[in-house]
């Protein structure tokens, strides 16, 4: 929801029905939900990838094995800077998906591109890429993070 608001005051006030949604009961959907828009969303200025590393920690607590969340924990730890433990996530992430998909491999991408790793990012960059233009052609998040990928390595 606060991903496709367009307006930063609109996705604010949405963030804060949603923190208030959250603190009712915990619902590991929406705490992963919030956490990925947390961690990566549209809206720079509202992003808080500590707290999204927390709340998909207790969303994982709630729902363990959902390898999407283990896939958002990766991408959380990576927003906050933590390359290193952002390859352990997403590799176990990816490795419980029976190998990974474009958006674990993108995001490994980064992160080794981060870290200095051209070689491994620019492995991942090619597996990543052709499931991305399948399968999610027109996913905002996955085009950020291409960019991102491609001002690393190009």
């Amino acid at each position: 929801i606060l991903a496709s608001v367009g307006d930063r005051d609109e996705a604010a006030e949405g963030q804060r029905v949603f923190e208030q949604l959250l603190s009712a009961e915990e619902h590991p959907v929406l705490l992963h939900m919030y956490a990925r828009c947390l961690a990566v969303g549209p809206h720079a200025a509202l992003r808080d990838p500590s707290k999204a590393e927390r709340l998909v920690r207790r969303a994982i607590e709630l729902a363990p094995g959902d390898v999407d969340m283990a896939n958002t924990l990766g991408v959380a730890l990576g927003a906050r800077g933590a390359w290193a433990e952002s390859i352990e996530q997403l590799e176990a992430a990816a490795k419980a998906r029976g190998g990974g998909n474009g958006v674990d491999w993108i995001y490994l991408a980064l992160a080794h591109a981060n870290l200095g790793q051209t070689d491994e990012a620019k492995a991942y960059r090619a597996k990543a890429e052709p499931w991305i233009d399948e399968h999610e052609p027109k996913g905002q998040e996955l085009k950020r993070v291409r960019a991102a990928v491609a001002a690393l390595l190009d």
